[in-house]
């Protein structure tokens, strides 16, 4: 050693001593992280087993006991149409921005799901859950300010009469607090819509996505909600209020929740396959409606686009209030730029008043005397100049009377007071949408300028000279304009949108003056020809749409018998020494997902020289097909299904499509399965 005294447990060391506590203390800290992780593995192995008992004890319907109840009866209504920026942050209902559209064509859209229960407490300190904060939540995603349909665009599998729902949503947020500390009382949901579509179509839609919810007899409250005033106007969405307690309703009206929890769909695998089939549910709305736009669920990532932050495209509270900040300051600037510009042209009419008044008065009765006076004796002169000696006879004769001159002058039409700046004016005039223009005797004038959106100061000074020849020619440019832009809007659905009389952006602005010229307009024959065409127009339609309709539903009803038949026979009992049952209950997901596709025309199946061939109107399908085809018994179950619904080739475009090559060992025959399969990519 170097001179140091070192000492272990009171008794001297040297220097293998502490190579050896030292290693002992190295070996016994690797020992504790080894059995720490070892225990965390299997506390994660243990929830994972647990998670997947659950589920097949759910799927297969093993919990078969009850607990009923008739709740209290408490009102679904909120008092006040202010929002509330607490219950929004703390159940995730800021809103993202619309849809955003990719460079491969395909849309994404906002799903965000926020579960919310007395567990909350441990996290987020400042948004712990309260008592009460089910019903609060509830009441404020039902209130009327904020509905797309005014009284209705409500679905939901427990009632559509909100006190019921908030009785309902009462009860189990107090059977939650018997059971876990940590239970969780309800999800929420916010889901961008496509703005395409129109109200009645998108309610359609939101009943067809809760629909995912009623299989799992999960008890679900969801609403369509207008664009936020103050934010993009193609930004419609849907708020979904739901519980992972298994509901049903009672024939004496009461209710039962089941004793057991569905709390293993509120994982990333079930929000994920919600996801997928949304999507399909979106892109069979838009196909439906004849719309172009597709959306996906699929990341960035996953379609070789480049990464987005989570913080682009989205609002903070923050954000919106410099937003609205900054929207009232554009606004104030702007009422301050009219005021200003009016008080100017207050200030010149003044002026001219003024100009006119302290003019000196002349006398006009004294002009006319001197007028009348210098004809006369310019008249007497030329007379004498003619006739040269006046004869006697015409000596005797009375002169003749001097032509008989009016004091009142001819009326004539007071001269067009014409600014010098017209053609400065006529442009600005150019520039605003849906002028203030209304016919009258054969000419068009200029009426009342809607404010923020017309230019008062320039519509004023138009008026005064709205019966010149230069301006009636603008006039009638900009008539035919309108009628142009009004022949396009009286064939769309709402011509005039679902501006409010408080809404003050710029579109509702623009909505409101053309329906003012329609209103204004609509005896004149231009805008009764534009109603009375289009309206035939729509009757045809109609006719036209009713005629595809019954067609496709003809269609429809062979696609479906052809396709459950197959379904069942590899899913269900008929499908006995195709499939075993160990094989079949993975396969049963997908196989149940690929159905509807396949009924609605938008996935064909068929099979060609050994090769399995699938065509697809979205990608989303494609990878369904590659995951089955690539589990135990996929192949066989695709070629299976192929075989059954051979022939139901889609009258829609399939942009997508691939193949598989099936090869078999042994007979293939329809008591054997098609046997193992090779598959390789177009």
């Amino acid at each position: 050693m170097t001179g140091h005294a070192w000492t272990i447990g009171g008794r001297s060391a040297d220097k293998h001593a502490l190579r050896e506590a030292l290693a002992l203390e190295r070996q016994s800290r690797k020992k504790a992280s080894v059995l720490e992780y070892e225990r965390l593995e299997a506390e994660r192995n243990a929830r994972m087993v647990g998670t997947a008992i659950r589920r097949q004890m759910r799927e297969a319907g093993l919990t078969r006991t009850w607990i009923q109840v008739r709740p209290r009866s408490l009102s679904g209504h909120r008092d006040g149409g202010r929002r509330c920026r607490r219950i929004e942050i703390m159940s995730g209902l800021i809103v993202a921005k619309r849809s955003h559209r990719g460079r491969d064509g395909l849309s994404s859209f906002h799903f965000k799901w926020t579960s919310r229960g007395l567990g909350n407490r441990r996290k987020h300190g400042s948004h712990r859950y309260r008592r009460g904060e089910a019903v609060r939540h509830l009441r404020y995603i039902l209130r009327d300010q904020a509905r797309e349909i005014n009284g209705g665009g409500l679905v939901s599998n427990i009632s559509t009469d909100p006190d019921t729902l908030a009785s309902v949503f009462a009860a189990l947020e107090e059977l939650e607090s018997h059971g876990r500390t940590n239970a969780n009382v309800y999800v929420s949901i916010v889901l961008s819509l496509p703005n395409e579509l129109t109200s009645a179509e998108r309610e359609v839609l939101l009943s067809n996505i809760c629909a995912i919810f009623e299989r799992q007899s999960l008890p679900h409250a969801a609403v369509l909600h207008a664009p936020d005033p103050d934010g993009d106007q193609r930004n419609n969405h849907a708020h979904i209020m739901l519980s992972l307690r298994p509901f049903r309703a009672e024939p004496d009206g009461g209710f039962a929740f089941g004793v057991g929890t569905a709390a293993d769909l509120n994982d990333k695998e079930f929000i994920k396959v919600t996801r997928l089939e949304i999507a399909a549910l979106m892109n069979a709305a838009m196909i439906d409606a004849g719309h172009e736009r597709r959306f996906t669920a699929l990341s960035n990532q996953e379609r070789g686009l480049p990464a987005r932050s989570k913080s682009e495209g989205k609002s903070s509270p923050g954000r919106k209030h410099r937003e609205r900040r900054q929207e009232r300051i554009d606004l104030m600037a702007g009422e301050k730029a009219y005021r200003e510009e009016r008080i100017n042209a207050i200030g010149v009419v003044q002026e001219e008043l003024i100009a006119a008044v302290v003019a000196p008065q002349v006398d006009r009765n004294a002009e006319l005397e001197a007028m009348r006076a210098k004809v006369h004796a310019s008249a007497a002169a030329t007379t004498v100049r003619t006739t040269g000696a006046i004869s006697p006879v015409a000596r005797m004769q009375p002169p003749a009377a001097p032509p008989v001159m009016s004091d009142i002058a001819p009326q004539q039409a007071p001269p067009v007071p014409v600014p010098p700046d017209l053609d400065i004016l006529l442009g600005r005039l150019a520039e605003m949408r849906w002028p203030p223009l209304e016919r009258r005797n054969g000419r068009i004038v200029l009426g009342l300028p809607v404010r923020y959106l017309h230019d008062k100061a320039v519509i004023d000074r138009l008026r005064l000279a709205q019966m010149d020849e230069r301006v009636q020619a603008k006039l009638e440019e900009e008539w035919a304009v309108a009628i142009d832009a009004l022949r396009k809007r009286l064939t769309q659905s709402e011509p005039f949108g679902r501006a409010l009389e408080t809404d003050s952006s710029e579109q509702a602005l623009i909505d409101k003056a053309a329906k003012s010229f329609f209103e204004r307009n609509q005896r004149h024959p231009d805008v009764i020809a534009l109603v009375v065409a289009q309206r035939s127009a729509a009757e045809r339609r109609v006719l036209e749409l009713q005629e595809r309709e019954r067609a496709e539903k003809h269609k429809r009803q062979q696609r479906s018998k052809k396709v459950a038949a197959a379904v069942a026979r590899i899913c269900g009992a008929a499908g006995g020494g195709r499939v075993s049952e160990t094989d079949r209950a993975p396969l049963r997901p997908l196989i149940v997902l690929l159905e509807e596709p396949l009924i609605e025309g938008r996935l064909a199946l068929f099979i060609n020289n050994g090769k399995l061939h699938v065509k697809a109107r979205d990608p989303v399908l494609i990878d369904f097909t590659d995951k089955l085809f690539a589990m135990k018994m996929g192949s066989a179950a695709l070629g299976l299904l192929a075989q059954e619904t051979n022939g139901l080739i889609s009258p829609i475009a399939q942009p997508f499509q691939t193949f598989y090559a099936l090869k078999t060992f042994g007979d293939d025959t329809p008591q054997t399965p098609l046997g193992r399969a090779q598959r390789e990519r177009e």
